[in-house]
């Protein structure tokens, strides 16, 4: 459920309806990029059904697709001069971890560029940080959710008998302190890994 004002929704060019089943994702991002203020209020207010003919699942394709074109513009916006092929990497990794989809982890293809998928995630969140002037608290906020789930899909990697997400482990690890708050949360996968 979401309330919004008009003008800044205006401002922004509405719904693209190009990018059917991801309307609203894209209009948060774009609104985003802007440097409009969201919020997320942490409060159920509506109840969701899950059935076999939901929008998500009969459309799931064509809503992959779409927020794939979303995200891919707006890391566009963020990494400024960064090549089509570094940004499809970025693009395609973010989807995944995501949908957390471990097969990603069996694709040699994906695992010879995690090395470069590394250095772009450091560079997104560095340029995140700039393009929007955050604060202490608010770069820890945005560390806190990106490291934990960039270490929740290494975990899943870890968790099916492959290797390959260890050095994602690792990045997450050196990079952010929180994580060792949890230790058994968080270093227990990397004995699986070794």
């Amino acid at each position: 459920s979401v309330l919004f004002r008009k003008e800044p929704v205006m401002d922004v060019g509405k719904y693209n309806e190009s990018l059917f089943f991801a309307e609203d994702y894209d209009l948060w991002a774009r609104l985003s990029l802007k440097k409009y203020k969201l919020a997320n209020i942490p409060e159920f207010l509506i109840k969701v059904r899950h059935h076999r003919e939901r929008t998500s699942r009969q459309f799931h394709q064509a809503q992959l697709n779409n927020t794939y074109a979303s995200i891919l513009n707006f890391i566009r916006v963020i990494m400024g001069d960064s090549s089509d092929s570094d940004l499809g990497l970025l693009c395609d990794f973010l989807i995944s971890a995501g949908l957390m989809k471990k097969e990603y982890f069996a694709d040699e293809k994906n695992i010879l560029h995690l090395k470069k998928i590394i250095d772009l995630l450091q560079l997104l969140l560095e340029k995140i940080e700039a393009y929007y002037s955050l604060k202490k608290s608010e770069i820890y906020l945005v560390k806190k959710v990106f490291y934990t789930r960039i270490l929740n899909f290494a975990y899943l990697a870890a968790s099916s008998e492959n290797r390959h997400g260890f050095p994602l482990y690792l990045y997450c690890l050196k990079n952010y302190a929180h994580l060792f708050a949890k230790p058994k949360l968080y270093i227990y996968p990397l004995k699986s890994m070794l």
